[in-house]
């Protein structure tokens, strides 16, 4: 896994499916501290899981047996107990157990990562948050096997409803258990939190079940994928799979009209390329499974604040009438027009979570592009001393959004100054998580596929929360009671709750649902981005081509 990842051919094979990605975030393949893309990318392709949601057209529906073909729920929701399909294998040759089923769970709960998606696991199995030093016997009373039957038992100290949807999310892929532990990774019992595994991390140590096999990963570069041609669920149409990173459109673009790779990502400013260009196709997916917003910090650290900084204090956001003033100030409609050329829906009126979605809500955002509005609520809050002294703010963004991001900041900044001259917004690049100090900040959150993914920002633990101080015990209470409801309809009329709470509370200001589009080949078939992977691959087996060199 050395070998440089080039593609210098003058066309790509009809057996290869070569993908240009514009995300610098490789060489982390571990499922345990997997938080982007690219691990996902790689997880979903060569591990099985027990559940996903494997729809061809993108179609957020009901999660689907995998590794597991029946499974149980108790009515309390307190237990999920799976069947392992017969007949499947490691690439190895060794047959999937519920013995490697548990050991994948174990040591994702032994090492309990502080970042990555450890919530979606830990409270329900052992009590214990993201972090924490979990002991053994939490861990190995939590999950249990009985291998006569090859079954597998999730044991839950807080019964819920959404665990089967967490399960189902594309980082919980199996890998052998006897293969890991011989060459040196995780032995059941030993006291691993926070430490980090470097031959799971390089994917040495894993042998999967998926329909490929990872067989290059070269940091900042890329990896390479190829196919398992004793896959249980058939052998994949095409044979190699290459995902190379490629920070720059203007080469990506070149390297399509070559031949030199399939797809590519492609940003909403530059999607016009594309579409006008015959020889190439834009597949746009509305909802990329993340919605963007600007965040309010409800604990401004003054004095980490820019100089010129002026008119705030740690609890300037902590007045309705401020946070109302600026939804009302934002211009909603020109923002996704000029930053996304209409390619993204604005997040208004169904609210964070998409509609159609369980969870979502006819007016689960009712706030507008609207100036008088605004200059009503400014002259209402802090019992009308912003509007009277005015302020200069910073608005921050990240690197990997800052087109979006500084075009939104420089309209709202506008927007301001039409409103009260007196109102200055300075847009700043900044970085993860400090950028968050700042009073307003640009960012995106994900959205589903099950409604719960609403407390990631909203809720106390989600990361949102956690960084802009937002917390609202009516609100904590609510998104506690959603997810431990098993009953579909009593979890509905919770959402319906939640949004309303939202609308009136107003916690942050909702933008777009984030797009993803990227720029095909004609001959490449099959292609599918699904909001509850959200990863830009997409799922291999379901790619073929057509006409290939």
């Amino acid at each position: 896994m050395t070998s440089p990842i080039v593609t210098t051919t003058p066309g790509v094979s009809s057996d290869e499916y070569v993908y240009a990605t514009d995300l610098a975030e490789l060489g982390e393949v571990d499922p345990v501290p997997c938080s982007g893309d690219h691990c996902r990318a790689i997880i979903l392709n060569t591990m099985d899981a027990l559940v996903w949601y494997p729809s061809k057209t993108g179609e957020l529906k009901e999660p689907e047996g995998q590794l597991a073909d029946t499974w149980t729920i108790a009515p309390d929701g307190s237990t999920y107990t799976f069947h392992i399909r017969d007949g499947v294998k490691f690439w190895g040759g060794n047959p999937v157990t519920a013995a490697d089923v548990r050991y994948t769970f174990q040591r994702f709960l032994a090492y309990n990562n502080p970042t990555g998606f450890g919530w979606l696991l830990l409270p329900w199995l052992t009590g214990h948050q993201a972090g924490e030093y979990i002991p053994w016997d939490d861990i190995s009373k939590a999950i249990t096997v009985d291998n006569a039957t090859n079954r597998i038992t999730f044991h839950l100290t807080v019964p819920t409803g959404v665990f089967l949807s967490n399960l189902a999310f594309p980082i919980f892929g199996v890998y052998e258990a006897k293969y890991a532990m011989e060459h040196g990774s995780y032995i059941p019992g030993q006291n691993v939190t926070g430490l980090k595994d470097s031959k799971m991390s390089s994917g040495e140590n894993i042998m999967g079940s998926g329909p490929y096999r990872l067989t290059e990963l070269i940091a900042g570069e890329g990896y390479v994928l190829t196919r398992n041609d004793n896959y249980w669920g058939g052998p994949p149409k095409i044979k190699t799979v290459k995902v190379l990173y490629v920070p720059e459109w203007s080469t990506r673009l070149l390297m399509l009209k070559r031949g030199q790779v399939d797809a590519a990502a492609v940003s909403p400013d530059v999607a016009s390329q594309v579409k006008s260009d015959p020889s190439l196709k834009l597949f746009v997916a509305p909802n990329s499974g993340f919605t963007e917003a600007i965040f309010f910090n409800y604990n401004i650290p003054v004095q980490k604040q820019p100089a010129g900084t002026q008119g705030i204090a740690s609890d300037w956001f902590r007045d309705i009438h401020l946070r109302r003033a600026f939804a009302y100030a934002f211009p909603y409609e020109d923002y996704a027009k000029q930053a996304y050329l209409g390619y993204a829906p604005l997040a208004g009126p169904a609210g964070w979570l998409p509609p159609g979605q369980l969870g979502s809500a006819p007016n689960g955002y009712p706030y507008s592009y609207d100036p008088a509005k605004a200059t009503e609520e400014f002259k209402l809050a802090w019992g009308g001393k912003v509007w009277e002294n005015g302020f200069t703010i910073t608005y921050g963004y990240q690197d990997f959004m800052k087109g979006p991001a500084l075009i939104g900041g420089q309209l709202y900044a506008e927007s301001l100054q039409k409103i009260n001259p007196k109102f200055k917004l300075i847009p700043a690049l900044g970085n993860w998580p400090s950028f968050f100090d700042w009073p307003l900040a640009m960012a995106v959150g994900q959205n589903g596929p099950d409604a719960n993914w609403i407390s990631t920002v909203y809720g106390v633990g989600g990361w949102g929360t956690s960084y802009t101080s937002y917390d609202n015990d009516a609100l904590n209470k609510l998104l506690v009671q959603g997810a431990a409801e098993t009953d579909t309809a009593k979890r509905e009329q919770i959402y319906t709750d939640v949004n309303a709470l939202i609308a009136t509370d107003l916690p942050y200001i909702l933008t777009v649902y984030w797009p993803y589009l990227m720029a095909e080949l004609p001959s490449l078939q099959g292609y599918v981005y699904s909001a509850a992977w959200q990863i830009q691959v997409g799922y291999a087996p379901y790619i073929s081509k057509s006409g290939g060199t």
